[in-house]
């Protein structure tokens, strides 16, 4: 029996994952754990078939060695959560191979919550085609805009801790997209900022420039807005 349909309704999912989806246009996730699951199996398998793409969670971005962020200090402490291992072998003092085969540093490392990334194969010397980043996923907690708002009695108050709220979310995908850029072997990367049921797109090219999409005038739109599956698919396409 066929049911209705409502998120990206084209990739005819399975019909538990596709009810999850649905539930959240009235009923937004409000914490980033009730969105990882769902957002993983809907990218991983569906929109991204697993035999050209691999989705990494809690994905390593490390900046490239010619690299630096551009509010990054020169004396700046290593983020708490960086990742002092050297997994990938040595290249010179401070930096390492990734596994995009290139040149970054072991410093100031960061962790979007997924990236979508084309592979080729074997993940090994014989194999010189590295994995590419297509998209770049940033989950916020909707909770934690929540509990800000609450504490702010003044409407004009509430919509500007909004919107440096969101403006927050986007800043940090921004930063996120300059370290993909070259890790995407010229392609064009797809940045999206998940908030609620609300999503913020942007997308880096290899000349080091972040923008918003064509045709994309607003800020943050609906995630059930075609819009964001067109620039999914885009991605999927290249």
């Amino acid at each position: 029996m066929s049911f209705k349909r409502d998120f990206d309704p084209a990739e005819k999912l399975p019909k538990l994952l596709q009810e999850r989806l649905d539930s959240w246009r009235l009923s937004p996730p409000k914490r980033q754990f009730q969105v990882y699951g769902p957002l993983s199996a809907y990218l991983q398998g569906h929109k991204f078939r697993t035999d050209r793409f691999l989705i990494k969670p809690q994905k390593l971005l490390r900046k490239s060695a010619s690299y630096k962020d551009e509010d990054e200090d020169e004396d700046e402490d290593k983020d708490e959560d960086e990742d002092v291992d050297n997994e990938d072998g040595p290249f010179e003092e401070g930096t390492s191979f990734d596994s995009n085969g290139i040149g970054v540093s072991n410093e100031n490392q960061k962790y979007p919550d997924f990236t979508v990334e084309r592979y080729f194969g074997a993940d090994n010397d014989d194999n010189p085609h590295p994995d590419e980043i297509r998209v770049v996923v940033e989950v916020a907690s909707l909770c934690h805009l929540t509990k800000i708002m609450d504490n702010i009695g003044d409407p004009d108050l509430k919509s500007l801790a909004m919107a440096k709220f969101k403006a927050s979310v986007v800043h940090q995908l921004y930063n996120y997209l300059l370290r993909a850029i070259p890790k995407a072997n010229g392609n064009r990367v797809l940045g999206v900022a998940s908030l609620g049921n609300e999503v913020a797109l942007r997308y880096a090219t290899g000349t080091s420039s972040v923008q918003i999409p064509p045709n994309l005038d607003d800020n943050w739109i609906s995630l059930f807005d075609p819009r964001f599956i067109r620039e999914l698919n885009a991605a999927r396409d290249l």
